[in-house]
């Protein structure tokens, strides 16, 4: 008779096409060897079972004492991670109780301390005026058309709003819907203090020159504010208001300049004595919080679609090593390094359709089709096709709209759903999809 972990391995190594000796492999590894230490990120993050995901993560670690161990996962001080929790800089006090209930969060029953909304939730709201009418945005260095979940909804969305105004260094198929457009200051042209998502650091960023009449992004939100009538949230100048992000740091802008990193202290061991921030202070891997809220108190999976004699293949894209997602496509030099979309596929995969390297290509998915140019590439799997995302042309005109439906991969994703019940994402990777040849006056 089977173990029930055999039963669960072999379900695992279905779902993942994963052999199950690997599985078990890697998890007796990762538990046997100390310490350990698992990296998330970009790929945990694009679909909806991205939260629970990374609760899963969280588990595995408390699971193997990989919580807190020098080497594993340990809190960091806030002078490395500077205002990400501090609640003088996340400010939801300040939105009255009425329209706090009018969250788009709220509205979608996403977690409660959840404070964004997704970009498919804004675009639903402009068109639906639910719950209640979006007329105007203010677009801050965000090609939506090109980056956000089910492009053609964006697109519909932005078309409906009375004034759109936006900033950004070029000019994008998102800002030529705009109304305003305002030249953004480049990261040599205004001071800052950046930080990684994911290391407990602070680097500087300081002005070279100041041309024209570009100015930074937070210097306009912070006379926004003034102009909105709530001076008392605006600082005197941005320098004031770098001196106060650094507070946690205990520096001024000043001072920081003569540093230029800060690193945060590691705090090893610090359950021990502060216990974890949790509603009882300790690992919680089941989340009373969460069940009663109304969310899965243990990690749960939601299968993506399964791929059929329709749509075949399984649909994913990577990052570029040339292009940031959708910039630098205006760069000549970085277009000679990569100058057309393309989808890989693997070598068995194209000569079983037909296709050789070079080739225009027509991927499909249940939302829509794109064009790119097909690169046979041993690595992928036969049963996958991994394409460009980001893409549009400069070289097209704005009066074509850059041509940013022709091989956005977000054409063909889907914002209607399976969303992720706690976040509201959208499925960004893994739907079925499939590739051919494509035939000049396709539509």
């Amino acid at each position: 008779m089977q173990s029930p972990g055999t039963v669960y391995t072999r379900s695992v190594q279905s779902l993942t096409w994963v052999p199950a000796d690997d599985i078990r492999r890697a998890a007796r590894l990762y538990a046997t060897v100390r310490p350990g230490c698992i990296l998330w990120g970009n790929a945990l993050e694009s679909g909806p079972n991205n939260y629970q995901s990374c609760r899963a993560i969280c588990i595995l670690r408390a699971l193997t004492g990989n919580l807190g161990i020098p080497g594993s996962d340990i809190r960091w001080s806030d002078r490395g991670e500077l205002n990400r929790r501090s609640s003088k800089f996340v400010r939801p006090d300040l939105l009255p109780e009425s329209m706090s209930r009018l969250r788009l969060g709220v509205k979608a029953g996403l977690l409660p301390d959840f404070a964004y909304a997704p970009h498919n939730l804004v675009a639903k709201a402009i068109l639906n005026d639910d719950p209640y009418p979006v007329r105007a945005i203010y677009l801050q260095g965000g090609n939506l058309l090109c980056t956000s979940a089910d492009a053609p909804m964006m697109a519909d969305a932005l078309g409906k709003l009375d004034f759109f105004a936006a900033t950004d260094h070029f000019m994008t198929p998102t800002t030529a819907l705009a109304d305003i457009v305002l030249p953004a200051a480049f990261y040599l042209e205004h001071d800052s203090v950046e930080q990684p998502w994911h290391w407990p650091a602070a680097f500087i960023q300081q002005r070279a020159a100041h041309p024209g009449e570009c100015r930074g992004e937070g210097e306009i939100c912070n006379d926004l504010s003034r102009r909105f009538g709530r001076s008392e949230l605006a600082f005197e100048n941005m320098d004031r208001f770098l001196d106060f992000y650094l507070e946690p740091a205990g520096m001024t802008f000043d001072e920081f300049r003569g540093k230029g990193v800060v690193y945060g202290d590691g705090q090893p061991h610090a359950h021990e004595s502060a216990g974890f921030p949790t509603p009882s202070g300790k690992v919680e891997l089941y989340s009373d919080k969460l069940a009663e809220w109304g969310f899965d108190p243990l990690p749960t999976y939601q299968a993506p679609p399964p791929t059929d004699n329709d749509f075949p293949l399984v649909l994913t894209s990577r990052k570029s090593a040339v292009f940031y997602h959708s910039c630098g496509r205006q760069v000549r030099s970085l277009r000679r390094a990569h100058p057309d979309p393309i989808v890989r596929l693997h070598p068995d995969t194209a000569r079983s359709l037909g296709l050789a390297n070079g080739d225009l290509t027509k991927i499909t998915t249940a939302s829509g089709f794109i064009c790119q140019k097909v690169v046979a590439d041993q690595r992928v799997d036969p049963r996958v096709a991994v394409a460009d995302h980001g893409w549009w042309f400069p070289e097209k005109g704005e009066t074509a709209g850059f041509e940013w439906k022709q091989a956005n991969f977000n054409m063909l994703t889907d914002a209607s759903g399976p969303l992720s019940r706690e976040l509201g994402s959208a499925s960004l990777r893994g739907m079925p999809c499939r590739v051919e040849a494509y035939r000049e006056g396709e539509s």
